[in-house]
């Protein structure tokens, strides 16, 4: 689920007195929704409302503890042979907090199977370092 916005801007003008003035001006407005299903875009005004498609597996990440987590390792994955110790430390601590670490070891534990292998190796020693810890 995500939602891209584009189109209003602002400009800043001098006044006569050497005050500025911020000024709202709205081009063609468009909300772009990433979804599962395909569906046609509509226009309400000068918004247009456009859906793209998505795999349901990238979805299902949106809104839920773990999702920072899995979108960083996305970016790192180019980097997590060579760093990928320096990477696991803090994500260590992160799973341990006392606060989020059991919410997110859940989370990345029930969705594990939505993930791609590559990161679901990596992730599995982080899980079972996590499970020591607790018990």
């Amino acid at each position: 689920m995500a939602l891209i916005y584009a189109g209003l801007y602002q400009v800043n003008r001098v006044r006569a007195d050497g005050a500025r003035s911020g000024e709202l001006i709205q081009k063609n407005a468009r909300f772009v929704r990433k979804t599962d299903a395909r569906l046609k875009y509509f226009e309400l005004g000068k918004l247009v409302i456009d859906f793209r498609k998505t795999a349901p597996s990238k979805l299902y990440w949106a809104d839920r503890p773990a999702m920072r987590i899995v979108q960083a390792l996305h970016w790192l994955q180019d980097v997590l042979p060579r760093d990928g110790e320096r990477i696991r430390a803090p994500l260590r601590a992160i799973l341990g907090h006392p606060d989020h670490g059991v919410a997110i070891v859940e989370d990345l534990r029930s969705g594990i199977g939505t993930l791609p292998a590559w990161m679901q190796n990596f992730l599995r020693d982080l899980l079972n370092g996590a499970d020591a810890r607790d018990g």
